[in-house]
C-alpha cells in the first residue's frame, strides 16, 4: 500500500491486499454499519458506496483470521521492553493517537478470539469477532499512522506471532481442550508444558509435540511450523533445554507417527531437519558484498533458495534484516540469533564475505527499471483488465496491472526483486494513475502505465 491520506483510497487498498474493511464513525471508533465487523467486505464497489456516503469516515479492518497485538498507550511497560519490540517489529505495526501500537499478524491454527490484558497490563488482542481502527482514521486526540513500512502484503503473507505471544493466550483451560480432544490427561499436559528435568525431556518432548499435531484440524505447512515454532519455545523451560539438533529428530519422527496415523501412509517431511532443529544460524550464513552504487549485500543459506537481497541499513538493523529474510525468503529468523547479530555474527560474515561484481549497469534502481520495463512493454492487448492483475493494454487507458502481481513475478527472478525497491521504480516513472472498472462483475482497482511512463522507465534504462 502506498502512503495515502484519503479514507476511501486506504480502504479500497486494504480490500486489494486481501483484508476486510468497513467504516467507522467520523472521528470515533464506533461502526458506522448496523452490524460492525460483521459488515466487512473486500469489495471495493461497496466501499465506494460507504464513503461516497460519508468521505470522512474512519476506517476499521476486521480481525477474523488475524491476531493483532494492541499496546495501549505510549507509557505502557512493554514499549520498554526492547527484546519483545524487536520480536513484534517483524509485522507491520501501527502508532495509535495515544501513542500506543497496533502489531498486525497472521492468526496460528486454531481458535482465537479476543483478549483484554491476558498478555500483559493493558496489552490486548484481537482476533475473530474484533477489529482495529487503521490510518488514515483520525480521532479528537490525533490520528492513525503507519510506524513500519505502509500495509502491502496479504493476511496469508503476514508473520505469526512470537512464541511468548501464544504461550501468553494459550493458558491451562486450552490446554485442557487440546487434551480432551486427543483423549490424553490435561494435567499431565499442563505440567510438561512448564518443562521436565534432564532424564525425562524426550519423553515429554514427544507428547507436547504430538498432542498439538493431533489437535491441528489439518497438517499444513503453516500449521506444521506453528507447532515446531512452539516446540521450539517450549525447550526453553526443559532443565536444561534438549540439544536443538535431538529436539529436530524428535519433531521428525512424531510428525511422521502422525501423517501415517491420518492417512495410512509414510509421510514426507515438508521442511529441512535443520528449519526445525533452529540450532546454531551462523555457521549456516554466507554474506556477499555487491561492489554497486548504492553498495548491496547477499545473504545465503542452506534455509532458503537463493539469496536474500539487503542494503547497508538492513545490515546495521536486526528488525529490518528479520523483515527482508521473512519477506523474501519466507524464513523467521529466531530472536535469539537476532540478540547476537550486531555483536557476534555480522562481524563474523563481514571478515569473511566475498566481493561480486554488480548487476549490469553496477545500479540496482536500473535491474529494478529493467524488469518492470520488460514486465509493461511486452505485455498484449486486452478489452479489460485481467482479473489476476498481469500487465495487458486496455485501449484509451494504459496499461493496466496489480502491483502485488507484478512484484511477486519478479520477486521469483534470479534477482529477487524487494517489495521496496519495485514501488520506488514505480514513483521513478511517475506510475501513479489508479483505473477501477467492474471485472468478472466485481469492482476492482488498477495502476495504470502511460506511454509517458515507459517513455521515462526507457530514459532510465539508456542512462
Amino acid at each position: 500500500m502506498t502512503a495515502t491520506v484519503n479514507a476511501v483510497d486506504a480502504a479500497a487498498e486494504y480490500a486489494d491486499l486481501g483484508f476486510r474493511v468497513f467504516p467507522l464513525k467520523p472521528g470515533a471508533k464506533v461502526p458506522a454499519t448496523k452490524n460492525g465487523c460483521k459488515d466487512a467486505t473486500g469489495d471495493v464497489e461497496q466501499i465506494e458506496r460507504w464513503w461516497g456516503h460519508t468521505p470522512d469516515a474512519n476506517v476499521a479492518i476486521a480481525t477474523a483470521g488475524l491476531l493483532v497485538v494492541d499496546i495501549d498507550g505510549a507509557d505502557n511497560s512493554l514499549l520498554r521492553n526492547a527484546d519483545r519490540m524487536l520480536e513484534l517489529s517483524v509485522a507491520p505495526y501501527t502508532q495509535t493517537p495515544s501513542g500506543g501500537r497496533h502489531y498486525l499478524f497472521q492468526q496460528p491454527p486454531g481458535t482465537w478470539g479476543n483478549t483484554t490484558s491476558k498478555l500483559a497490563p493493558k496489552v490486548d488482542t484481537r482476533a475473530d469477532g474484533g477489529y482495529i481502527v487503521a490510518p488514515p482514521s483520525v480521532l479528537t486526540n490525533g490520528g492513525y499512522k503507519w510506524l513500519s513500512d505502509p500495509l502491502d502484503v496479504s493476511p496469508e503473507r503476514l508473520p505469526l506471532p512470537p512464541q511468548w505471544v501464544i504461550d501468553g493466550l494459550v493458558g491451562d483451560a486450552e490446554l485442557a481442550e487440546i487434551a480432551a480432544i486427543n483423549g490424553s490427561d490435561a494435567r499431565d499436559l499442563v505440567d510438561i508444558s512448564q518443562g521436565v528435568v534432564e532424564g525425562g525431556r524426550n519423553d515429554a518432548a514427544a507428547r507436547y509435540i504430538g498432542e498439538r499435531l493431533r489437535g491441528l484440524p489439518e497438517l499444513s505447512d503453516a500449521a506444521v511450523r506453528f507447532v515446531r515454532d512452539a516446540a521450539t519455545g517450549w525447550n526453553t523451560r526443559n532443565r536444561p533445554p534438549l540439544d536443538e539438533g535431538e529436539l529436530g529428530k524428535v519433531f521428525e519422527s512424531i510428525y511422521r507417527r502422525e501423517i501415517q496415523r491420518r492417512t495410512g501412509e509414510a509421510a514426507v517431511l515438508p521442511l529441512k531437519p535443520e528449519q526445525i532443529a533452529r540450532g546454531d544460524e551462523r555457521g549456516d550464513l554466507r554474506l556477499e558484498i555487491v561492489d554497486s552504487d548504492p553498495r548491496t549485500f547477499r545473504l545465503h543459506s542452506s534455509r532458503w533458495e537463493g539469496y536474500v537481497v539487503l542494503s547497508e541499513d538492513d545490515l546495521m538493523s536486526p528488525t529490518r534484516l528479520a523483515k527482508r529474510v521473512l519477506g523474501q525468503a519466507d524464513y523467521m529468523l529466531p530472536s535469539l540469533f537476532l540478540k547476537q547479530w550486531k555483536s557476534a555474527t555480522l562481524p563474523q560474515l563481514y571478515n569473511a564475505a566475498s566481493h561480486v561484481a554488480a548487476p549490469r549497469e553496477m545500479k540496482r534502481s536500473l535491474v529494478v527499471a529493467e524488469h518492470l520495463y520488460n514486465a509493461l512493454s511486452q505485455c498484449f492487448d486486452r478489452d479489460e483488465p485481467m482479473k489476476d492483475g498481469r500487465p495487458v493494454r486496455v485501449a484509451d487507458v494504459g496499461i493496466t496491472f496489480k502491483f502485488n502481481t507484478v512484484w511477486e513475478d519478479m520477486h521469483l527472478s534470479a534477482d529477487k526483486i524487494t517489495r521496496a525497491e519495485l514501488i520506488k521504480a514505480v514513483e521513478a516513472a511517475g506510475i501513479d494513475q489508479e483505473y477501477r472498472p467492474r471485472v468478472g462483475g466485481k469492482r476492482m482497482s488498477f495502476k495504470v502505465c502511460t506511454t509517458e511512463n515507459l517513455a521515462k522507465l526507457e530514459e532510465m534504462l539508456d542512462g
